[in-house]
């Protein structure tokens, strides 16, 4: 009989244990999607903004760090145009964290889709309004000098704000990493059981999650849509295991 009490007492401990574990990473989870959204609202208002301004077009701000004029920009591009036009002074692992988010292919480089996708706001009126203005100044050698002052302090607060958010992602997650607070397979295990297919979640269903298990935030529509612009890296509406995979594992 004591055997048999100590084996069940050994079962809940570890049972407990389990649970202390699998708390632990959905409780880290959570608190990285609070941070989230709050970095990621302030850099989605200034690329409203940016949109916005009529004396600058998606080309015009691709052709900014085009230098070369190949129709794509390099990581010595992008570190050379942030130094020289804007006064910022990006490291290079603060570069390669920008490129690791937004070259899709994995090239090297940023195309232009690539950028209009890292520099366009989330809201479709905003996004529709910077990508259909009428290409004026696309052609033109000196861009840069024909642009108002307001809209370069916007553009350079756009750019600022995104090297700068991608460096704090790398630093919290580099500290659930070290500090043994997230495990992505047991996290999964409780993620997943919202989901219909198996295969991840939807935005409905990320809603769902997100209130049942403690997110003290009252959600909107356009808070889940920037949750899954930062964390659904193929796009396809559905944050699965490889999404989490490279936001939570493969961050670097």
């Amino acid at each position: 009989l004591s055997s048999d009490k100590e084996i069940v007492s050994n079962n809940k401990i570890i049972e407990k244990e389990e649970n202390i574990d699998t708390n632990k990473s959905l409780s880290s989870f959570i608190k990285y999607i609070q941070y989230i959204l709050s970095k990621e609202k302030n850099i989605m208002d200034l690329k409203d903004k940016l949109s916005l301004r009529e004396d600058i077009t998606l080309r015009d701000l691709f052709c900014i760090f085009d230098y070369n004029k190949r129709n794509l920009i390099s990581k010595k591009e992008f570190k050379v145009v942030c130094k020289k036009i804007f006064g910022l002074y990006p490291t290079s692992d603060q570069v390669n964290l920008v490129f690791k988010r937004y070259d899709k292919d994995k090239d090297e480089n940023l195309n232009l889709k690539e950028f209009f996708y890292m520099i366009k706001p989330l809201k479709e009126e905003y996004a529709c309004f910077l990508f259909n203005k009428n290409n004026n100044q696309g052609k033109n050698n000196n861009i840069n000098k024909n642009i108002n002052t307001q809209s370069k302090k916007i553009f350079n607060d756009v750019i600022k704000t995104l090297i700068e958010n991608e460096g704090y992602y790398y630093k919290f997650k580099d500290d659930l990493d070290n500090n043994d607070l997230f495990d992505l397979k047991e996290f999964w295990e409780t993620f997943v059981k919202y989901s219909n297919n198996d295969k991840g979640i939807d935005k409905v269903e990320m809603d769902k999650f997100l209130n049942d298990n403690g997110c003290c935030l009252s959600l909107t529509q356009y808070d889940i849509d920037i949750i899954f612009n930062k964390i659904d890296f193929d796009r396809d509406d559905i944050i699965s295991y490889d999404d989490l995979t490279q936001e939570f594992v493969n961050y670097y």
